[in-house]
């Protein structure tokens, strides 16, 4: 009679549980029936020991997940909370959207560009402003959730709908089960009163 073959069962066991392996695959890689393996893992509830591995991983994954989305929205904080530094001041100088800077020709191939504050306002550079103002305002309502008053509204009128659908099906839920006959010209049938 021929000695089983050795194996080892924690090698087999830790490859199982970590990885796609099945037991007839487990069994051709340490030469053993099939069978042996399956008795053996069944014995050791190593598909148990699996699911719970690939839940623990998944939670590990989300976490880590959930830790990178956070770490991005507190970077994005920052950088606008710095873009809301540079913005106010631009705005605090009070010349800022009178100042101009002109490149001038001095010869044949020599420039000068020279800053020149007028009393025109530079439209275009006051709408960037503005622009960019909107857009961080933007950010800044989605990094931390802030609905606007359109947001709002929508909202209320969806609960609001919701509200209406809920007492519509309580309401048909609620029937009349009298019904009333009329006859014309005086006729009362007599059923059984």
């Amino acid at each position: 009679m021929a000695r089983p073959k050795k194996i080892d069962w924690v090698a087999a066991e830790h490859e199982y549980i970590t990885t796609k392996m099945s037991y007839a695959d487990i069994a051709k890689k340490y030469s053993v029936s099939c069978r042996l393996v399956n008795t053996y893992g069944a014995e050791h509830s190593w598909f148990k020991k699996r699911k719970e591995y690939l839940k623990n991983v998944s939670v590990k994954l989300a976490a880590k997940s959930e830790d990178k989305a956070v770490d991005k929205l507190l970077r994005l904080s920052q950088v606008a909370d710095s873009i809301v530094d540079v913005l106010e001041k631009t705005v605090s100088d009070s010349e800022q959207f009178n100042r101009y800077v002109v490149t001038e020709a001095t010869g044949d191939f020599d420039q000068r560009t020279s800053e020149y504050i007028f009393k025109k306002t530079d439209t275009k550079a006051l709408r960037d402003v503005v622009t960019a103002l909107k857009d961080i305002t933007n950010v800044i309502r989605n990094v931390n959730e802030i609905p606007t008053e359109a947001e709002k509204e929508q909202r209320e009128a969806a609960k609001e709908r919701l509200q209406m659908e809920k007492d519509n099906s309580d309401n048909s839920n609620k029937k009349d089960t009298h019904i009333k006959v009329s006859f014309g010209g005086g006729y009362v049938p007599d059923w059984g009163k």
